[in-house]
């Protein structure tokens, strides 16, 4: 959106602005300036590679971080961080679009998730009952929602072969049975 006497073309100096108000200038997401026609930019997104054709981009504004393409996301440890970690205690919302895997770490101290979505082509996961994600049929706990708040008791599927660590760290389960 932006505020001014004219839209932007292709030329700068066709543009005017009133520049006695303030005025919110947004610019495409993978702009790289810290100005854009002259006006300070401020920038809202995050973004970059996380696979082989796996990208992400993380919204400052929304909190939402959108996973997506069509191959599978690196792996990841304790030592090698998922690229929108220094995000991480900001994420709330994960959206999963096209992607085959999710390395193991990916949400690594992202302790305010509240939910998980799969978007296209999500056949390769699941989401659980508690809004937990899973791999397809359930053979891989990937992540809770940790950022939800959950009482009680929970039973993690016996289909469950594997679970990711750190997958139900900072979980506020009273108990949580392992198959």
């Amino acid at each position: 959106v932006f505020y001014g006497n004219k839209e932007p073309t292709t030329e700068c100096s066709t543009m005017t602005f009133d520049t006695t108000s303030t005025f919110t200038l947004n610019v495409p997401y993978d702009y790289y300036g810290t100005t854009f026609c002259g006006k300070p930019v401020t920038t809202t997104f995050s973004y970059g590679e996380c696979g082989n054709d796996c990208h992400w981009i993380f919204n400052m504004t929304t909190k939402d971080l959108t996973i997506y393409g069509s191959g599978e996301m690196n792996e990841y440890s304790e030592t090698v961080v998922a690229p929108w970690y220094k995000n991480g205690t900001s994420i709330t919302k994960v959206d999963i679009s096209g992607i085959t895997q999710i390395g193991k770490y990916a949400f690594r101290d992202c302790q305010k998730i509240e939910t998980f979505t799969l978007s296209k082509g999500s056949s390769y996961f699941e989401i659980g009952t508690e809004g937990e994600l899973y791999t397809a049929g359930k053979t891989k706990l990937i992540q809770f929602p940790i950022g939800k708040t959950h009482s009680g008791t929970f039973a993690i599927p016996n289909s469950v072969t594997e679970i990711y660590p750190h997958a139900v760290e900072y979980s506020t389960f009273t108990q949580i049975t392992i198959p």
